[in-house]
């Protein structure tokens, strides 16, 4: 009689410490679940800000090649107008040597 009172206690106590274990597990396993998501939702920003970070790259270089496109496009603006400067003040020389020499030949 002692013998089954003690397997009846002995086989409540292991119940119980299943049921424990169970819980436990259970709960480890919700925890785990919860650490996944927050650990998915870090992935997924960290790709997000790596697509942005090369996006941002991509047209950063295409800036900086339009940007030099630009800079010689106004140098070589910048030389023609010097040029065209240039031939304008040679044009007003020649006009003003041609304007002297016309008084001088009517002032005659």
């Amino acid at each position: 009689m002692e013998q089954k009172k003690n397997l009846k206690g002995e086989a409540r106590a292991l119940r119980k410490k299943v049921t424990r274990i169970e819980a436990s597990r259970s709960l480890i396993k919700t925890k785990n679940r919860k650490k996944g998501k927050i650990i998915k939702a870090h992935q997924d920003r960290e790709s997000e800000l790596k697509k942005n970070r090369d996006d941002w790259k991509v047209k950063c270089k295409d800036k900086e090649k339009e940007c030099v496109e630009l800079e010689k496009k106004y140098k070589y603006l910048a030389s023609l107008f010097e040029m065209k400067e240039e031939q304008l003040k040679d044009i007003l020389n020649e006009f003003e040597e041609l304007k002297k020499k016309y008084r001088q030949k009517h002032q005659r």
